[in-house]
């Protein structure tokens, strides 16, 4: 009597299902991983813009920033895809992708205690991306503020 080695149709059959079914679940998860390594990359590159930003902020701040009784907005800034400073004046806009609005509130809302106001002012920074070339703003609703505290020079 011989003895038959090997798979059976069925078996192999049986075997590419299986592997199909796997392999259709672990595709489905590919776009959710290249959305979450986007926001990742976002998130990282916001953060390093808004040190930047602050740093900016802080070294533009003069007593006369202080005398006010109205809020002073800064001029944008912008950054391109790496968060690099983009000097628009010179190469245009077609570089930039995040645009930094930051405004120095005269006012606080609600003052922190122990915190004398006329030395501190709250600073409000909005970072929106990818902008319109042409309208120098961001488009869709991508977009992340924070705000920091700066002292009176």
């Amino acid at each position: 009597m011989r003895r038959d080695t090997g798979f059976s149709l069925v078996e192999v059959t049986l075997s590419i299902g299986i592997i199909a079914v796997a392999l259709v679940a672990i595709m489905a998860l590919v776009p959710v991983g290249l959305n979450s390594g986007r926001d990742a990359i976002d998130a990282t590159r916001s953060s390093l813009i808004g040190q930047d930003v602050q740093a900016r902020v802080k070294g533009s701040i003069t007593s006369a920033t202080f005398l006010g009784s109205s809020d002073v907005t800064l001029q944008p800034w912008f950054y391109d895809r790496d968060g690099v400073l983009v000097d628009v004046t010179a190469n245009g806009y077609s570089a930039a992708v995040y645009r930094a609005d930051a405004i120095i509130h005269s006012t606080w809302k609600a003052a922190p205690p122990n915190v004398d106001a006329t030395v501190l002012r709250p600073v409000t920074v909005t970072l929106g991306w990818p902008i319109n070339p042409t309208t120098h703003f961001a488009v869709g609703n991508s977009a992340t503020s924070f705000t920091f505290y700066v002292r009176k020079p």
